[in-house]
């Protein structure tokens, strides 16, 4: 197959042709053309990568099945899909060029948050461990070297966002590698998602001065010990003492944004969540609510716990529309979060008050 290197960027979704989500897991290098893109991952070869994003560049709306996950968010968060966010960032370009560039190498973590897993933190890993319910892979894997060959297969001379996606990003120094590797880093941005745990070293904070913009998004799900308990083992005093230190020490270029993931617990405790934001900022950041996946989503939080959010915030808030008018308590859920409050001596009882009565019946 020819590959057409003439090929611009898709009108639809610029993600598809100029966009690539990798993921290292366990030595293997695979790929999609963003982060959002549901269906099998792509092996990576660097000679078939290029004809790979030919075959992705259907410019017609929602040509593939992959693209399911912003079809159903855009609903209610069109403006914030991530669609549109790399509409607006990636310039028109020749396909064989990246606009836009996700990395999940090192899953280095300190958080084992429920509504992740082993495949994205260590901290998960180590702990199902400890139940014989995951068995780590004892070879030493080159992670430098996987992530150079990345970017040897990719022209990334118009790079306009660069994002590194753990495990937890501050716990590593993978990112020193890419950093290293973009050509024009003042017309490029560079992002981390971070559960705010760990405050970065000096040198890492070095490094992004050179760049045009750097987002530094938070991923707060609720305070205090509603943190806790969805974020175990952090603990807020910490994350909040961390974010308190990043708005007066980063760099100028900084933007703040936050991703909160709605889950059946704490969906009713998002105006606490909103107060804490205006206390903290200046400015307010760019909040990206979007529900959990899996086990923890909250349309298993069932009709009457969206009865309670619709006397809330009202029918048509974006919460209300996260839980089917016909939804019911999945009883699969319940057993997920009782499984793990033994083992870590937490309670979402008493952690939730609000949500028990529709929860528990």
């Amino acid at each position: 197959m020819t590959v057409l290197f003439s090929m611009e960027s898709n009108t639809f979704c610029k993600h598809l042709s100029n966009g690539y989500r990798f993921y290292i897991d366990h030595g293997v290098i695979t790929y999609h053309p963003c982060c959002q893109w549901i269906g099998d991952k792509i092996s990576f070869q660097e000679d078939t990568i290029l004809q790979q994003r030919t075959e992705w560049n259907v410019n017609e709306p929602w040509a593939h099945a992959g693209c399911g996950q912003c079809g159903s968010e855009e609903p209610y968060n069109q403006d914030r899909s991530y669609r549109n966010i790399g509409n607006r960032r990636i310039p028109v370009l020749p396909q064989n060029k990246v606009g836009w560039l996700d990395i999940q190498a090192d899953v280095t973590c300190n958080g084992g948050c429920l509504i992740c897993g082993p495949h994205l933190s260590s901290y998960w890993q180590s702990e199902l461990s400890k139940y014989q319910e995951y068995i780590p892979i004892a070879n030493k894997i080159d992670l430098p070297a996987l992530v150079n060959r990345i970017f040897d297969a990719l022209d990334t001379s118009e790079l306009r966002l660069l994002q590194f996606v753990g495990g937890e990003p501050f716990l590593s120094d993978l990112d020193s590698i890419g950093i290293n590797r973009i050509a024009n880093p003042e017309q490029c941005t560079l992002k981390y998602v971070t559960n705010g745990s760990v405050f970065p070293k000096n040198t890492k904070i070095d490094r992004w001065k050179k760049f045009e913009q750097l987002i530094i998004t938070l991923s707060i799900d609720s305070v205090g010990d509603r943190f806790d308990y969805l974020r175990y083992p952090l603990k807020w005093n910490t994350v909040e003492r961390n974010i308190n230190r990043m708005i007066k020490e980063f760099p100028s270029n900084v933007l703040f944004t936050i991703n909160h993931t709605i889950t059946p617990l704490n969906i009713l405790y998002y105006d606490e969540f909103l107060q804490w934001v205006n206390n903290t900022f200046d400015s307010i950041p760019r909040i990206h609510c979007h529900p959990a996946y899996g086990i923890m989503s909250p349309i298993h939080g069932g009709e009457d716990l969206r009865k309670l959010v619709v006397n809330k915030y009202g029918q048509d808030h974006q919460l209300s529309s996260m839980i089917n008018s016909d939804s019911v308590v999945n009883a699969k859920f319940l057993d997920y979060i009782n499984h793990w409050d033994p083992r870590r001596k937490t309670n979402w009882q008493q952690t939730f008050p609000d949500v028990v009565d529709v929860l528990s019946k």
